[in-house]
């Protein structure tokens, strides 16, 4: 959900701004004299979305979706029981 809020408002209810931000995950555009000046987002979801913008990301992710379109992957149930398996052979050598 985007909310336009004016400045001012934003200024005098800072607290209640930022906690519909990390609470409700809303995003809040900034308004100057009805103009968006600057936009305010969860900072997991900043970090996120600043990742997807580093080539090393891109590349990585191009990858691993040609990777997937090959058919090189498996259902995270069918990963996690091998890994279940590799685990208890493990613990019963030792």
């Amino acid at each position: 959900m985007v909310q336009r809020v004016s400045l001012a408002k934003a200024r005098s209810n800072l607290d209640l701004v930022l906690r519909g931000i990390r609470t409700r995950k809303h995003y809040v555009l900034l308004e100057e004299r009805g103009v968006p000046v600057a936009g305010l987002m969860d900072p997991d979801e900043l970090e996120d979305y600043l990742d997807t913008r580093d080539p090393k990301m891109q590349r990585q992710i191009a990858r691993g979706y040609d990777e997937y379109l090959e058919g090189k992957t498996r259902p995270a149930q069918e990963f996690l029981a091998s890994l279940d398996q590799k685990l208890a052979k493990r613990s019963k050598k030792r």
